[in-house]
This record gives structure tokens, sequence and C-alpha cells, in this order.
């Protein structure tokens, strides 16, 4: 006799529990980081208020270093709360240790895989150098409700770019001539930087998108020491195009000296204009942060095909070796 019920395959019961985990996993994930953002907040919004407003640049400057220390403090805690999220920092040591022994102010480069970057560039920077780096950031991010005030408060420099259609970089002239004043002052004042140079998410992250000459030019007009910082396994903990990360993954971190000297190593790599020779520092550092990146994809493809089975491989999709270019997948 046969039973009438509707028979449920064991591969969709899985797949109901992985998809059911993974959502407790995000809610987990979401809180945490509410949980470690919002003190934060708090004494940026408090200290917004007229009466507690600061009334000299000395007390905003005081104010925007308490807000960087607490955010690395906290955000480093709500990671390691997320404890199925695995951050391998042992690369960014030379970052660490060995950051501004030139004694130039920094730019540090950064590859732009996920929303989870903001957090990690905090938490991986140096705690003696997390009050005097400042973020080149999209003005539009300052209107977000949590972190446009956190960034607002803390200093970092927003860009005025006219558009937020990806591939548009046109600015408003007129107030990016204002803003480089400022940058142009916080590096004066022995302040850093910290840079997106290709200029948006990077949805395929392994291959570097054309970095953007203008973060460049600002280093050779201040003879800044470059380091590059690479992420490889952002992406898998908060896609770029997810509204909600969290979901488990190991992210591989790198940091790289690139030029003790911007000035020397644009005279190197020749360029007759200021402008001719940001495009060929950009370029240098692209090539130099793709080669790292190759090999960080290379180590998590060999890690991955060490940790699967027979059965895992036969029933997911082959994978390839990686190219120069990066882990290719065959469709």
């Amino acid at each position: 006799m046969k039973n009438n019920l509707n028979c449920v395959s064991p591969s969709r019961l899985s797949c109901a529990a992985v998809s059911g985990s993974l959502w407790v996993l995000r809610a987990a994930f979401l809180m945490n980081f509410v949980s470690c953002t919002l003190p934060t907040w708090i004494i940026a919004a408090v200290t917004d208020l007229p009466l507690f407003q600061p009334r000299t640049v000395e007390s905003w400057r005081r104010r925007g270093n308490l807000l960087a220390r607490l955010s690395w403090l906290l955000w480093r805690l709500a990671f390691r709360l997320c404890f199925w999220i695995q951050i391998d920092e042992e690369g960014v040591a030379p970052l660490v240790e060995e950051a501004g022994r030139t004694h130039r102010q920094i730019v540090l480069c950064v590859n732009h895989v996920s929303y989870l970057d903001t957090p990690l560039v905090c938490t991986l920077c140096p705690w003696r150098l997390v009050t005097d780096l400042k973020v080149l950031m999209q003005r539009a991010y300052l209107r977000l409700p949590i972190l446009g005030r956190l960034a607002t408060d803390i200093g970092h420099i927003p860009i005025p770019f006219k558009s937020r259609h990806d591939g548009d970089f046109s600015v408003d002239r007129p107030e990016m001539a204002r803003t480089s004043v400022k940058i142009d002052e916080h590096i004066a004042a022995g302040g850093h930087l910290i840079i997106f140079p290709e200029g948006q998410l990077n949805e395929e992250w392994q291959h570097l998108q054309q970095f953007r000459a203008g973060g460049f030019e600002i280093a050779l007009r201040h003879d800044m020491e470059i380091w590059g910082l690479v992420i490889a396994g952002a992406s898998d903990v908060w896609p770029a195009k997810a509204p909600l990360g969290g979901d488990p993954g190991r992210i591989l971190c790198r940091a790289v000296l690139i030029a003790e000297s911007a000035t020397e190593v644009a005279a190197k790599l020749g360029g007759r204009s200021f402008c001719e020779q940001g495009r060929a520092l950009a370029s240098h550092v692209q090539g130099t942060m793709q080669r790292e990146l190759d090999d960080m994809v290379l180590a998590r493809f060999k890690a991955a095909s060490q940790n699967s089975d027979d059965s895992a491989s036969s029933a997911s999709t082959p994978l390839t070796a990686p190219s120069q270019g990066g882990l290719r997948v065959r469709g």
C-alpha cells in the first residue's frame, strides 16, 4: 500500500536546514555589530547636541580620536563574537610593525570587495595609527543613518562625486578644491590616508578594477609611504549585493609595503607630467596588489581542495587551477 503523503527528499531537508542556519548566523552577526556600534554612535549623537558639541578645533580632534579608538575596540569585539568568521591577520604584521618607519605619512590602499570592509579595515589598522588614519570616501555614505554620523564625527573625508552610478567618477570641481585643501591640511598635521582606489565595490574581486589616479597624485604631492592591504574572502561573508552579511567564511588579509617614497618610485616609472606620474604609480600599485591577490586566491584554492572529499567535489561545481588573474570557476 502506497503512502499518500508527499515525500520530501533528504537533499531538500538539508538545503532547508542550511538556509535556516545561515539566517540564524546573519541575525547574530547583525545583533553583534549593532550592539558593538551603538555605544560609539550614542557618544557621537550626544556630543552633537548644542550643549555638548565641541567648541574648539582641539576638542573636535579629541572627540574624533575617542570615537576612532572606541570603534576599533568594539568592532574587534564584534568579530570575536562572530566566531564562525575566521580572519587571518598574520599577513598584516608588516603594517602593524613597520608602517611609518620612513617618517613619512602613509597612504593605505585597499581593494573594495564588500560592505564588511569598513569595520574590517578599521580593526586591521595598527592601534598607534587609528586616530590619524582618515578614509577618502564617497560623500553619499555620510547619509547612512549610523555609519554616516560616525564617519563625520571621526573626521573621515568625503569626496564630492556627482553620481553614485558605477563607473562615473566625475566630481564637483569647486567642492573638490575645498576638499583638497582639507586633505592637504590633514596630511601636513601628521595625518595618514586610507583609499579604495577602485572607487567602487568590485563584485569580481579576484580581478582588481582599474585604480583611479587621484589618490596617488595626493601621495606624490606629499611624498607619502604607500602600503597595500589586500583582502580575500570578505565577499563570502558579505556578498557585494547582499542586504545583510554574516555567512561563515575565512578572510585572508595581507599588507605589503609598495613604496617607501612615492616620488622616488614615480620617478623610476617615468612620466612627463604630474598626472602621467600619478597614473603610472596607480598602475604600479595595482599590479603589485594583483600579484599578492593571485597568491592569496591560490592559497584559498589549495585549502579548499585539501578539505574537500570525493562526494563533495562530485556534487559541487568543479574548480580549475587559478590563472594569473585569479580563481576560475567552470560553469
